[in-house]
C-alpha cells in the first residue's frame, strides 16, 4: 500500500538515524506453508525519513492531549504502553 506523496521532500532531516522510503512490512507475518499463495499486502515502515517536506527551522507544530475528553482511549493506551 502506498501513501499519496506531499510532493518532493527537499529538506535534510536533523535526525541522524533515518528509515528508507523503500522499507516495507508484510501485512501477514505468520504464514501457513500449506495455505495457497495470495497477493501480499505491504505497509510502509514508520520512522524518520532522510528528507523532509517542510523546513524544520521554519515549522512549528503542536500535539494536543485529549485524555480528559476520551477516558476510554486513555485506558486502552495504558494497557498497550506501560
Amino acid at each position: 500500500m502506498n501513501i499519496t506523496s506531499l510532493g518532493e521532500a527537499r529538506f535534510p532531516s536533523p535526525i541522524p538515524h533515518t528509515v528508507s522510503d523503500q522499507a516495507r512490512i508484510p501485512g501477514v507475518i505468520v504464514r501457513d506453508p500449506a495455505a495457497p499463495k495470495r497477493d501480499e499486502v505491504f505497509f510502509e515502515l514508520a520512522g524518520p525519513r532522510a528528507k523532509l517536506f517542510f523546513d524544520p527551522a521554519k515549522t512549528r507544530a503542536g500535539i494536543g492531549n485529549l485524555r480528559r475528553l476520551m477516558p476510554r482511549l486513555e485506558q486502552r493506551d495504558s494497557r498497550v504502553i506501560p
